[in-house]
């Protein structure tokens, strides 16, 4: 939802973005956010292009009291690496 309502419209950079979602936490949280050869990767995977509607399917909580259900956005995450290990979101 921050790519469609923040990054698409103009208002904060993907960059800004991906930052404060990434970079910034592991930084607080005296956590290695490098990528470099050798060291176990972290990765997310995503395609900004794609569009998706939030469905109450989707949800993982047990509630599905949400303002966002129907809510049309952009930018699916399509995989993960965690720990160097690949995991296809698309095949879940």
């Amino acid at each position: 939802m921050l790519y469609t309502y923040l990054v698409k419209k103009n208002l904060v950079s993907l960059e800004t973005i991906l930052d404060a979602l990434t970079i910034g936490p592991a930084q607080v949280l005296h956590l290695d956010c490098l990528v470099q050869e050798g060291i176990l990767a972290n990765l997310c995977i995503f395609d900004l292009e794609e569009q998706f509607e939030i469905e109450e399917k989707d949800l993982k909580s047990k509630s599905a009291n949400t303002p966002f259900l129907g809510a049309k956005c952009y930018g699916r995450i399509l995989a993960n690496i965690i720990n160097g290990e690949y995991i296809n979101l698309e095949e879940k």
